[in-house]
């Protein structure tokens, strides 16, 4: 290294936040960056945005610069730059440009005694589960599109490039694709042993598997398994987070 380029890696400089007021706000649970370049961020029971210098907590409340969570999820920044922020109540939707909260819990049946949470978002809507429930959610008008209940527990869903009625649930030996009535359903049967990582969609017919050992290509009608190609070398494919995840 130049001793130009050490003096200037001597001048950078970081700060460190750590002296937030309460233990439970220590746990960021997520995290993101506005239009107007605030980072937010939601622990277990506050929500915060950070000017570039301090933190300012939102205060409880339903006016249009409060929300009305306790316990707060998710935060979720949509294509249309809207801050989606989901807690034990329902959500509320944060415009950077008029810097305030518009609220929907009411919309959400039951959303007293429920906790939601998002799954992913398909091209206009958002994919919100709670216990047995999914709710879709129009983006534009804040509006049910569809509901569905006596679900499974839904850890993905179909991405955006397929038909949006197409959940997939993972467990121990596979994964289950069906659509968000049940009345479809098609098993996809990972090879044993394997360490699943990620499910894509090529289309509504065929699927690729990713696993730690291989790649494994599926007809999702049939649920048969087309074809299993091994890594260069017979390497294993190492994740950068959690399995599960």
């Amino acid at each position: 290294m130049s001793a130009t380029a050490k003096a200037q890696v001597q001048k950078l400089k970081h700060t460190a936040f750590k002296d937030l007021p309460t233990a439970s706000e220590r746990v960021i649970k997520c995290i993101t960056e506005d239009i107007n370049g605030f980072i937010w961020t939601a622990s277990e029971n506050a929500l915060q945005w950070f000017d570039g210098s301090s933190f300012h907590t939102v205060p409880y409340g339903t006016g249009q610069h409060e929300i009305p969570g306790l316990i707060f999820n998710q935060i979720y920044r949509s294509p249309e730059d809207e801050l989606w922020i989901f807690y034990n109540k329902g959500f509320s939707v944060y415009s950077p440009l008029t810097h305030s909260f518009k609220h929907h819990k009411d919309i959400i049946p039951a959303v007293n005694s429920a906790i939601y949470f998002m799954l992913a978002d398909t091209r206009d809507e958002i994919v919100m589960s709670s216990g047995s429930n999914i709710v879709y959610v129009n983006r534009h008008t804040k509006k049910i599109s569809r509901f569905a209940t006596d679900q499974p527990a839904y850890v993905n869903i179909a991405p955006f490039n397929v038909n949006k009625d197409w959940l997939h649930v993972y467990d121990s030996t596979g994964i289950t694709v069906s659509t968000v009535d049940g009345k479809y359903k098609s098993r996809l049967n990972r090879p044993k042993p394997v360490v699943d990582f990620s499910f894509y969609y090529f289309n509504q017919r065929y699927g690729l598997y990713a696993t730690n050992r291989y790649l494994c290509f599926y007809d999702i009608a049939s649920g048969n398994l087309i074809k299993t190609i091994s890594y260069p070398g017979d390497k294993l494919l190492q994740p950068y987070h959690h399995p599960s995840n």
